[in-house]
Formats: C-alpha cells, sequence, structure tokens
C-alpha cells in the first residue's frame, strides 16, 4: 500500500477532525461551528466516514476500490463496506441510491455528488463536519480533505444525499431486486 506521507501540519489540522468524528460523547468539541444534528448521524455512517478518513495519502487510482488506489466512487464503497452497508460503485448509482437531503441537513456520512466533467453526477465524496468532505479526487492525486466553503465545490456541488440502511433504501431498487442484487 502507497500512502502519502503527512507532515506535522497535515496532521495538525486532521487531528481535530479525527477526535470530533471519534468523540461522539462529548458534542461540544468543535473546530467549526457545527450544528447538533452532526452528532445524530447513524453509527454506520460515521464508521463510513471515519473509514474513509484512514485512507488519506492513499493514491488516486481511476476504478479504485482498495487502499491500494481508489477512485472517487471506490472510496465511498470501500469506507461503507467496512462499515457493513453496501452501495453501488459509480458516483451517478451511488447518488440514485441516496435519500436527498437538503445542504442544511448534512451529517457525518452524508454523500455530496459533483459535477467536475461537465454532465451530471461525475465526483462523490463523504461528508465529514464543519462543512468538510473526504474523497479521491484526480487532480489532487490522492484521498483528501476539502471544504465544501472552497468556491470550486461550492460551484459545482449538485446534490447531496442520506445513505440509508439496506432495509430502508431496498425500497429504491428495480421491482423483484434486493440490495445484496444490485451489479456493482
Amino acid at each position: 500500500m502507497r500512502k502519502r506521507k503527512l507532515g506535522i501540519g497535515a496532521m495538525v489540522l486532521y487531528l481535530p477532525l479525527a477526535l470530533l468524528l471519534g468523540c461522539q460523547s462529548n458534542p461540544k468539541i468543535q473546530f467549526e461551528p457545527l450544528s447538533i444534528e452532526h452528532y445524530n448521524a447513524a453509527p454506520s455512517a460515521r464508521s463510513a466516514a471515519r473509514i474513509a478518513l484512514q485512507q488519506l495519502g492513499v493514491r488516486y487510482r481511476w476504478g479504485g476500490t482498495s487502499p491500494k488506489g481508489f477512485d472517487c466512487s471506490g472510496l465511498v464503497q470501500y469506507a461503507y463496506a467496512r462499515a457493513g452497508i453496501t452501495v453501488p460503485r459509480t458516483a451517478l448509482q451511488q447518488q440514485q441510491y441516496t435519500h436527498p437531503v437538503s445542504t442544511h441537513e448534512l451529517r457525518t456520512g452524508d454523500l455530496v455528488f459533483f459535477n467536475i466533467q461537465g454532465n451530471t453526477i461525475s465526483h462523490v465524496g463523504i461528508y465529514l463536519s464543519g462543512s468538510h468532505f473526504v474523497h479521491a479526487h484526480m487532480n489532487g492525486r490522492w484521498v483528501i480533505v476539502e471544504s465544501l466553503n472552497n468556491p470550486y465545490w461550492q460551484h459545482l456541488l449538485l446534490s447531496v444525499g442520506l445513505i440509508s440502511h439496506p432495509q430502508q433504501a431496498s425500497a429504491k431498487l428495480p421491482s423483484g431486486a434486493t440490495w445484496q442484487d444490485t451489479s456493482i
């Protein structure tokens, strides 16, 4: 596994975020103003966010779905699978399997979808908190954390969605299909 070594500055930046996600018993720990809604995220969603954060520095690889290299939707699929939730493979499929929420309702583990290639959904990340999300971006060359407050991402943001528990999400599957039947 090739990981980019993070310097002291990066660790100082990411440590408060890791503490925020790992310390659910003390909602007073904040590095940016947060709504209490962030602490109401499903345990599997918080777990997926933590797992995605553990991949910081892993190289971007088109079609990648493992710590050997991730593309954006591969990172989402990997993190959610390790958290016990099976999600589809592509960003567009992932967007279709979410329940839409407004940007004001974002919680840790929700998915954020972008248009970066001139078509509809072409990129996805996992929302963390405080307007930050983790993603594998080909231009970034590895898994990184960025802010939705960045004008670049604000301009490209198309939708946000909540990944449901598989029994709830199966209502969105084609007639007769089960969540495990989905082609990933």
